[in-house]
């Protein structure tokens, strides 16, 4: 099973790694969910869509959990 909770310190270490070549900020936000009973293909990736436009709109560089 995969961990549920992934702290915004473990991404945010995990970016570093990224060469500073690039002039710009980079930011990144997730939307994760895990399968439940029943789900289809779309209701599945519905819920992880909801949960990435969720990071967005509380300011980016987070990790929604639906």
């Amino acid at each position: 099973m995969v961990n549920r909770i992934i702290s915004n310190g473990k991404l945010q270490a995990f970016l570093l790694i990224i060469p500073r070549t690039i002039q710009r900020k980079i930011t990144c936000s997730f939307g994760v969910t895990e399968y439940k009973k029943g789900d289809t293909k779309h209701s599945l990736l519905s819920r992880a869509d909801k949960a990435l436009y969720i990071s967005k709109e509380n300011g980016r560089n987070q990790v929604c959990v639906i």
